[in-house]
């Protein structure tokens, strides 16, 4: 190249060094492939001129022309040709190799025990839907995937283009101090309790809860933690951004994790569908699945449901309820619904229409509900399908296993 005019104009071989330093190892791969797939279609491009020029001439036979053109396809595919097939038995192989080496050990986390045993949990290279209606926790059960797998050492990407950086990260803290041994989620703040997230928000806590606060922040700053909440994203922007987050990991040795994008719903589309939402879901959550193979991580993509299920009497949500687009069922490998019981036991608008009865019953179901959530796994392409019981604190957006220290909390 040192003999091209256009290799000094760029800047010689500091370009070419420029280029390694900023692209990494993991990429030179990918940019093979972009230069070979760019002659290839250089030379497409010249198959056709030849093409246009050589078919008005009469003195030229048409089906000579047609062959000649067959041939120099033929010649193009057979160069560039990308044979993906792979042996039957090398591919069983690969897998058993890969399931011996797993010993049992869950790589990447749901962060809920319960989720982990029925799923084997999350897998490289696969998405999933993790579904609810607002107010179900969604968002606090994507902060406890993304904790807990930051707290294994994987590098984990949290992308939330619905809240603002500042608000994900008081709710993180809030989450991260909350204590299970204090009293739960009752209605009414504490001046000395778990520190509500409404509360920080305002400003309204006790020296003593920001002293936790800080304390909170400082674990997670230690985490290789990475926040995007950048508005109007596209899955190709998320992508590359994960990318230099990937290559900055790397170059740390630090083993890239889970992607969790919060949510699929409002990922801008790369082209507009004309005002069809279901093809723009459609296409996102595509995107969303082929990401994770190319990148070869999980990605969790947050999904909000329909209101059907508000107008039924049992209330937990199922695929059907699933917003827009039949495609998040058939691309995620597994889809999660959150479902909150207490969340529907709340005190009517009018407290005159419920009669002293029915106030009775419902504030024991509440009660009984208090700090329960369910997590309905309504696929599973790698085993059952079931429901698995969490808790949470909604006051403190927390969320963990239903067990802890021995005991139910």
């Amino acid at each position: 190249m040192k003999h091209h005019p256009a290799f000094e104009a760029f800047g010689g071989f500091q370009y070419l060094a420029n280029l390694l330093d900023h692209c990494g190892p993991t990429m030179l791969r990918q940019h093979a492939e972009l230069v070979a797939d760019l002659a290839t279609r250089r030379k497409l491009v010249a198959a056709a001129e030849a093409a246009i020029h050589a078919a008005p001439d009469p003195d030229t036979d048409a089906q000579a022309q047609i062959a000649a053109l067959e041939a120099g396809l033929a010649e193009i595919a057979s160069r560039g040709a990308d044979d993906a097939w792979i042996d039957g038995g090398s591919a069983i192989a690969d897998a058993i190799a890969q399931a011996k080496a797993r010993d049992g050990v869950i790589r990447y986390t749901w962060g809920i025990d319960g989720l982990d045993d029925m799923t084997g949990g999350l897998n490289a290279g696969e998405s999933v839907i993790l579904a609810g209606r607002p107010g179900s926790m969604k968002t606090g059960v994507a902060a406890r995937i993304a904790l807990a797998n930051a707290r294994r050492g994987l590098g984990t990407a949290l992308i939330s283009l619905e809240m603002s950086a500042q608000a994900l990260g008081l709710r993180m803290a809030c989450a991260t101090a909350h204590d299970r041994t204090e009293p739960l989620y009752s209605g009414q703040p504490t001046t000395n309790g778990n520190p509500w997230y409404v509360s920080a928000a305002k400003g309204n806590l006790t020296g003593e809860q920001w002293e936790r606060l800080d304390d909170a922040q400082a674990d997670i700053s230690r985490l290789p933690l990475l926040l995007d909440a950048r508005p109007g994203l596209t899955m190709s922007r998320i992508e590359s951004a994960v990318r230099r987050a990937h290559r900055k990991w790397r170059k740390k040795g630090i083993e890239p994790g889970p992607v969790v994008i919060d949510h699929l719903g409002i990922v801008r589309p790369e082209k507009a569908r004309n005002g069809n939402k279901t093809a723009e879901v459609a296409d996102v959550s595509r995107h969303a699945a082929e990401m994770a193979k190319r990148l070869g991580v999980p990605v969790v993509a947050l999904c909000q449901l329909n209101r059907g299920v508000e107008g039924r009497d049992d209330k937990r949500p199922q695929l059907s309820d699933l917003r827009q687009a039949g495609e998040l069922e058939e691309d995620a490998r597994a889809v999660v619904m959150i479902y909150r019981p207490a969340y529907y036991l709340r005190p009517p608008l009018d407290p005159s229409k419920e009669s002293p009865v029915d106030r009775a019953a419902r504030e024991a179901a509440a009660m009984k509900a208090k700090g329960v959530l369910q997590l309905v796994v309504e696929k599973n392409s790698h085993g059952p399908t079931g429901i698995v019981e969490a808790w949470c604190d909604p006051a403190t957006s927390a969320v963990g296993n239903r067990e802890i220290d021995g005991g139910a909390q």
